[in-house]
């Protein structure tokens, strides 16, 4: 256990950090994490606006099944219904990746 502080605005005792940055809070107070950007990167306000081309690529960069249920279930998790719905191409391809990353597992073992 290491002591943090001043991280997304919290301090204390907690479980080493992993690399990846804070995406949500879970405490259901729907409040963004500080520092984090309401814009991605690459200009798209959602996934779901994604080209097709765009959205495979994203999501060859996926490697564990959690980030890809959570990439998902982004409405539930973020808890911003508000968000677009996938379409059925897209669901396609995440259920896609999600075997492949399932595959990929079992090989590992």
């Amino acid at each position: 256990m290491q002591k943090l502080s001043g991280t997304a605005g919290q301090s204390g005792t907690k479980r080493e950090m992993s690399r990846l940055p804070i995406l949500h809070k879970r405490d259901g107070t729907g409040q963004m994490p500080i520092g984090m950007s309401l814009v991605p990167p690459w200009g798209a306000k959602d996934y779901s606006d994604l080209k097709e081309k765009d959205f495979l690529t994203m999501l060859d960069k996926i490697s564990c099944l959690l980030e890809l249920e959570g990439l998902a279930n982004r409405r539930r998790i973020l808890n911003t219904p508000s968000l677009t719905r996938w379409t059925d191409i897209q669901r396609g391809m995440i259920v896609q990746r999600k075997l492949e990353l399932e595959n990929m597992k079992g090989k590992k073992k």
